[in-house]
């Protein structure tokens, strides 16, 4: 039976991300975790399928950055 929560280390390598981009997108709110009872970061499967899904479809984080000239 497959687990419905994951370590926010597993579900960084799940999505090929390093756990201080996972942290980066949570406080961002680029990615929903909760925490367990010794207040650990936990992912979702389903959170996991989404963002794998939304890598999938060539989202990308890109930074824009405007100069005044």
């Amino acid at each position: 039976m497959p687990k419905q929560f994951y370590t926010a280390s597993e579900a960084a390598k799940t999505l090929g991300i390093s756990l201080d981009t996972l942290r980066r997108w949570d406080r961002a709110g680029r990615i929903q975790t909760a925490r367990d009872s010794g207040n650990r970061r936990i992912v979702a499967a389903s959170e996991i399928d989404r963002r794998s899904h939304a890598f999938a479809a060539g989202e990308r984080s890109v930074a824009v950055l405007e100069l005044e000239l």
